[in-house]
Order: structure tokens, then sequence, then C-alpha cells
């Protein structure tokens, strides 16, 4: 249950080489489609307001340029996250700094992020890669449920907020172009803050036996 979660609460989980057709169009395609199709009803109106007729053949070379557009883009955006972003991200994780917390215990799962212990909190670390060449790091450190977490779902602290995913909660930060800006030090420190800081407002860590979590 605890790794399903994480499965949903990472963004790099609706990237994965095991899904159905259905899930890929929905991934890379629907969006650019509605894009499309939005961009082919503005034309439209546009013309017809402006009082241009629109021949059939010249409807449907521009239904068929944005199509082909579509079309394009959705196997880049395919491509890129399906074949060459899970290698970046087997390179980040066998690079520095997220090698150094293998070094300290962490342990690779699902092949695309590292798992361990500090101070007692469950934490899980995972590179993300974007399109644009910007690398993100997202930490996620599983929590024990209880009441009087209100204000920490927007912000706990300087780098981790509260969220909720699939009934287990997790404190988590997202870091932007972590490769470029943190060393191994800089990164341990933070989570080692604020698991101290968890600690002192009495959020425990979350239960976790045989792989799942104890509610």
């Amino acid at each position: 249950m605890l790794l399903s979660a994480l499965r949903q609460a990472l963004i790099v989980s609706c990237y994965t080489r095991d899904m159905t057709p259905k899930q890929i169009f929905k991934t890379h395609f629907k969006t650019k489609a509605a894009v499309g199709l939005f961009i082919i009803l503005i034309a439209a109106f546009i013309r017809y307001f402006n009082g241009h007729p629109t021949t059939f053949g010249e409807a449907s070379l521009f239904i068929a340029i944005i199509f082909v557009c579509v079309i394009l883009i959705g196997l880049i955006d395919y491509y890129f996250y399906e074949k060459t972003a899970p290698k970046i991200k087997a390179k980040l994780l066998d690079t520095s700094p997220l090698l150094e917390f293998q070094n300290i215990s962490f342990a690779i799962q699902d092949g695309n992020q590292i798992n361990g212990q500090i101070n007692d909190y469950n934490v899980t670390i995972a590179p993300l890669t974007t399109a644009d060449g910007n690398n993100y790091l997202t930490i996620y450190i599983a929590l024990a449920l209880r009441e009087g977490l209100d204000n920490y779902f927007k912000r706990f602290d300087d780098f981790f907020n509260l969220a909720i995913s699939n009934e287990v909660l997790f404190a988590k930060a997202v870091i932007k172009n972590y490769d470029k800006e943190y060393d191994f030090s800089k990164l341990l420190n933070i989570v080692e803050e604020t698991t101290l800081n968890l600690r002192d407002k009495n959020i425990e860590p979350l239960e976790i036996i045989d792989g799942e979590y104890n509610s």
C-alpha cells in the first residue's frame, strides 16, 4: 500500500513502461488534442464573424495540419517521457548527490527512486526530468495521520508541505534544479531538519511493516 501510494503521489508515476493505449492517449495526447480542437474552433469563429467563406478543401487542409501537429507533438512527448526520461533518471540516481544517499543505506525501488530511513522516518527520493531540460527532486516522508494538521498542507517549512495520496500522509518537497544547486550534504540537512521539526510538532513517522504501512 505504501508503494502504491508513492506511485500515485510521485509526478513521475504517470510515466511507466506498461501503460495501456488508453493511458498513453490520456497522458500524452488528450490535452494536445483538446488544444488542437480549440484552435480549430477559434479559427472557424474568426473567419465566420469576419465574413470570410471557407471552402471544404480549406477546412480539411487546416484540420489535417492541426491533426498532424497534435500527433507529432504527442509522439515527441511520448518518446521523451517513456524512452528518454527513464534513462536520464537512472543516470541521475547513479550520480551525485543521489549516489551518496545509497551509501547511507538508501535502496533503489521501481528503478526510478530510492528509499531509506532518516531519524526513523521513511523517506522516498525520486528525480524527475522534463522536456525543457530541468531536473527536479521529489522527496516524500511517510507520516502517521492525526488531527490538527490542516495548517501544514499549504506550508510546513521552507521546502515541505503535507499531502495525502491513497489515504497515506506525506511531507512532500519538490526541488527544482537540485543537481545544480544542492550537494548531498545540503539535501541531507534539509531532510534531517524536517524530520526533527516533524518530531518536535508530534507528527510521528508512519509505521512500516514488510513494505506496507500499519494504519
